[in-house]
């Protein structure tokens, strides 16, 4: 079953893609132990350190999987609450989780308060959420393709489910809350296109309903796992049938893994680098480069200009692409960039004359810019933040560099300490 989880789903995006949604899939299987230890105990089944430990993680790498898992979660935090013997005990360790859980990650919220609450950003690119939902597929193992053979698998999963509910009532819960997250995945339950017309924010803020997978798979796993602890104890040929059943979905899944991993690797023998003029590299070109590191990427600049300081929030995201190409994929190249020791960044250009141009850099309400030796308080600024600045005749140099408040300091110096502190009481308490 580790197998099989590990070759559907996000998971194998991050081979390919670095897709973040893989982390929150890859450490869902551990909250799926804190499920079960929620379901199975009854004195205490609210393991507070390790539940904290899991979501402090996930809300450090990637904060959209965080609000998936705490989705996931809470159904089955409600059910243990009400079945629990030890109420009292049950909410002082949500009362501690939710004290540390603000020390462990108070740096992500403090981080939203300072750049949000000062600049206007700009949202991500917006997607179609109605094209980005998971379907029947006889080869496909990632993203929107939903593999026919495991597709085969869940419904025997339903069945068995259903047919053992007096047996592990537990069981049916974890199914049901998984075939939830699925149906979310899809247009079954949901029409996403009427959703994104009431909420168009959706299509940039969440982007792909196949999200819900990184968690419908892992709730799929641990299904298919009390679904055989029952066979193998009740029936004498259905751990057979079972096992082999698992067996065959997972080396299937496993080879079209492997074959569009392969397909997508042999691929990459040429680069394509966005530039002020795009350019592509052949294999012995990239390989050229070897011998001058760093030089390749000097022809590379992202071009998803995302969360960038916005003077007009009706600018879509398309709008902030066209700007972010005008004033920075297309002028940056002209400058000579330097990085100083302490974190601000130079720019160094030369000048004919005497001229009102705009830099490639960008500007929050936090950033500071010094040029030509000056600093500058009254900007005029692009409607991305990019600072119009006067030059001189000859070499001119501007230094940019970004205000963090003291409070923001200590928030930091707060969440080292409460991470040392944490481990240090979690090593202690478990030994």
């Amino acid at each position: 079953m580790a197998i099989l989880y590990n070759n559907v789903g996000m998971i194998p995006v991050w081979l390919i893609g670095s897709n973040f949604s893989a982390w929150g899939a890859a450490l869902m299987p551990y909250l799926c132990i804190q499920i079960v230890n929620l379901l199975e105990e009854k004195k205490n089944p609210y393991h507070w350190q390790v539940v904290t430990l899991i979501f402090a993680i996930v809300a450090n790498i990637h904060l959209l999987s965080f609000i998936l898992l705490a989705l996931a979660f809470c159904p089955f935090l409600f059910l243990s609450f009400i079945r629990t013997t030890n109420k009292g005990l049950f909410i002082l360790g949500l009362v501690k989780s939710a004290l540390w859980g603000i020390g462990l990650t108070g740096t992500i919220w403090g981080c939203f308060l300072l750049v949000y609450r000062t600049n206007k950003i700009s949202s991500p690119g917006t997607f179609d959420l109605a094209g980005a939902t998971i379907h029947l597929s006889p080869k496909g193992v990632a993203l929107k393709d939903f593999l026919i053979a495991v597709a085969i698998l869940f419904l025997l999963q339903i069945l068995l489910a259903i047919i053992t509910f007096k047996l592990n009532i537990n069981n049916f819960y974890i199914t049901f809350v998984g075939t939830l997250f699925l149906l979310l995945a899809t247009n079954w339950l949901i029409n996403w296109s009427t959703v994104q017309k009431i909420f168009p924010g959706l299509g940039s803020s969440f982007q792909f309903p196949f999200r819900f997978t990184i968690v419908f798979y892992a709730l799929f796993m641990l299904g298919l796992a009390y679904s055989s602890q029952l066979l193998f104890k009740n029936t004498k040929y259905g751990k057979w049938i079972y096992t082999i059943s698992i067996a065959l979905v997972t080396i299937f899944a496993y080879q079209e893994t492997f074959s569009w991993v392969q397909r997508t690797s042999s691929q990459t023998n040429s680069v394509m680098i966005y530039s002020p003029k795009s350019k592509v590299f052949n294999e012995q070109q990239v390989e050229a480069f070897g011998n001058k590191p760093g030089q390749l990427f000097r022809y590379y600049l992202n071009i998803k200009p995302d969360y960038l300081p916005v003077t007009n929030k009706k600018l879509n995201p398309n709008d902030v692409r066209d700007l972010y190409e005008k004033f920075i994929k297309d002028d940056y190249i002209k400058y000579q960039h330097r990085v100083l020791k302490n974190g601000s960044l130079e720019l160094k250009w030369n000048s004919s004359k005497k001229e009102k141009i705009t830099l490639p850099l960008i500007m929050y309400q936090q950033s500071e810019l010094i040029v030509n030796g000056k600093r500058l308080t009254h900007l005029q600024k692009t409607e991305i933040g990019n600072p119009v600045v006067q030059s001189k005749i000859g070499v001119n140099n501007a230094i940019l560099s970004f205000r963090v408040p003291l409070w923001f300091n200590l928030l930091i110096v707060v969440n080292f300490a409460s991470w040392i502190l944490f481990i240090a009481t979690f090593c202690f308490k478990r030994k």
